[in-house]
């Protein structure tokens, strides 16, 4: 966890108004991150409870759980839709090397406002867990207070204004237009993206659109089919391990050519509220949404996302999502013997056969033998040596 948060710790700068040279700063800011974002979307609501009944998110309750589980799946950021107000919360969470992409302000309709966001913002920005700002979510399909681009930027201001240190993000509903990528005053695009087990064009599309970071704000499929009736883990975990692998091969190394700085996948646990027309102590089976393709399943049911259940067991694609978003460990090569190099050739006579004839003529031990030839000739014989 020590080397995961001290890589994750490098900020991207925020590239501020777009100016002449704008395109080198985005490459700069993109340079300076110098872990990617290996992350998953974390709202821990307790069964039963449910912020359509006024409940807020669990932090406090589930950190301690959660957490380490995090660090267990390679996990590096979270990102969240409620403010992380609990130090002890970001305590736990940057203790596993795991930083927070933190919401400050969600939808105008909600009495969210500028200042609202910056007293968030003010209350945790010495804290080092906290990574990037978020505003809004997905706000061009869903946002009940009027003019979301004109609301968007007032708050981005605020925030910069209150905390220049970090970056803002807007994660938007797929893909940017160009015109609005090219308006925004965020410092780092991101987007949810749901169009089956593989991006498309996605990384190169937007790599067109803006020069900015770009990161995947959400990503994600049910383990619940709908086609058998019931759960089905081992095709979750398939679809997760190829979505986590193209993230992350869209990530590779977080640099300059990185066509991404990483994602987040959706979402850390199955929330038992999710289904508008359920229960918040039932885990529902009815499909939340269709997807248009790309899943073995396009009935949503999005209280199954989860790579663990809501009592925190592990499903099949944890361990899935763990293997896609770890490099693999290099196969080690094996330390070469002296049985490996008796039969090479040293100077037109094997290793072995010199060891044999120093043994045979001279009556040396063979152990005194083997450490000559490997004397004189080291690059074949090197292994014989003590």
């Amino acid at each position: 966890a020590a080397a995961t948060r001290a890589a994750a710790a490098v900020r991207l700068q925020p590239s501020g108004p777009r100016a002449a040279g704008g395109g080198r700063r985005a490459a700069a800011d993109r340079r300076r991150l110098a872990a990617v974002l290996n992350g998953v979307a974390w709202s821990p609501f307790a069964i039963g409870s449910s912020p359509n009944a006024g409940h807020a998110p669990d932090f406090a309750g589930f950190v301690d759980t959660d957490a380490p589980l995090m660090a267990e799946a390679g996990v590096n950021a979270v990102r969240t839709y409620f403010p992380i107000r609990e130090r002890a919360v970001l305590d736990v969470l940057w203790s596993h090397g795991i930083h927070v992409v933190m919401t400050v302000f969600y939808d105008s309709g909600y009495g969210h406002t500028a200042a609202t966001a910056v007293d968030h913002v003010c209350a945790v920005n010495d804290h080092p867990a906290i990574l990037m700002w978020a505003v809004t979510n997905e706000p061009n399909y869903y946002y009940t207070g009027g003019d979301w681009e004109a609301d968007a930027q007032a708050v981005i201001a605020a925030v910069k204004a209150a905390d220049p240190s970090r970056p803002v993000t807007v994660p938007h509903g797929e893909l940017p237009p160009a015109a609005l990528a090219a308006r925004l005053a965020v410092d780092v695009w991101s987007a949810n993206i749901y169009r089956g087990v593989s991006f498309g064009d996605a990384f190169d599309a937007m790599a067109r659109r803006s020069p900015k970071p770009f990161f995947v704000a959400e990503y994600g499929v049910d383990s619940y089919s709908a086609a058998l009736g019931r759960e089905d883990q081992e095709t979750h975990s398939e679809e997760v391990a190829l979505m986590a692998s193209a993230v992350a091969a869209a990530s590779a190394g977080g640099g300059e050519g990185a066509a991404a700085v990483g994602g987040f996948y959706f979402s850390f646990a199955d929330e038992w509220w999710k289904y508008a027309g359920g229960a918040a102590d039932e885990h529902d089976t009815a499909a939340s949404w269709t997807a248009a393709g790309g899943y073995a399943d396009l009935e949503m049911h999005e209280e199954w996302f989860g790579l663990v259940g809501a009592r925190r067991q592990r499903k099949q694609a944890f361990a899935a999502f763990a293997r896609a978003t770890r490099p693999p460990t290099p196969t080690p090569t094996p330390t070469p013997t002296c049985e490996d190099v008796l039969r090479v050739d040293a100077g037109g006579h094997t290793c072995g056969a010199r060891i044999e004839w120093l043994v045979r003529t001279q009556g040396i031990d063979r152990a005194l033998g083997e450490a000559q030839v490997a004397r004189e000739f080291p690059r074949e014989c090197g292994p014989c040596g003590p």
